[in-house]
């Protein structure tokens, strides 16, 4: 099977700018986190491109949740939406399919998970380092699979 994929070069890919465009951390009443059999972590990733300026905008949306013994959600909570935009010197040779009429683009699939990884591990200790101090210290987001983020479908783990 021949691969056709183009080869992303590290070096061209910058980091504009990393923001944390809304956050809340939440717990009712006397819930604490050793209440809880585990946390539910949702992460959804929206993605745009800007061709002629080589950027591209990722922003992850992620909510976790405590969930009891029972599977049943708990009130401990916390949702964050980071924003993260990149500079790709040569975004054009990405770029696989343009419909300028729906205005989308399709790029190279290695780029995409490249960006994804980049701004989810970027997030893991982002959130990391708010969560200090809540009934959610010492949660890290898990791994996920950049690929699923990637094809437009929301992760739980």
């Amino acid at each position: 099977m021949k691969d056709d994929s183009i080869k992303v070069e590290p070096e061209k890919i910058f980091f504009q700018s990393i923001r944390v465009l809304k956050s809340g951390i939440g717990r009712g009443g006397n819930a604490s986190i050793e209440l809880s059999e585990k946390l539910r972590a949702t992460i959804q990733a929206l993605q745009s491109v800007n061709i002629e300026g080589n950027g591209v905008q990722i922003i992850l949306i992620i909510t976790i949740e405590g969930l009891n013994n029972k599977e049943e959600l708990i009130a401990i909570e916390a949702m964050f939406e980071i924003e993260f935009i990149f500079t790709i010197d040569n975004l054009s040779s990405f770029i696989i399919e343009k419909d300028e009429e729906k205005k989308t683009v399709k790029t190279d699939a290695n780029l995409g998970m490249i960006l994804l990884g980049t701004s989810c591990s970027t997030a893991r200790g982002i959130i990391h380092s708010r969560l200090l101090g809540t009934a959610l210290d010492g949660y890290v987001l898990p791994l996920v699979n950049a690929r699923t983020l990637l094809s437009g479908n929301s992760v739980s783990e």
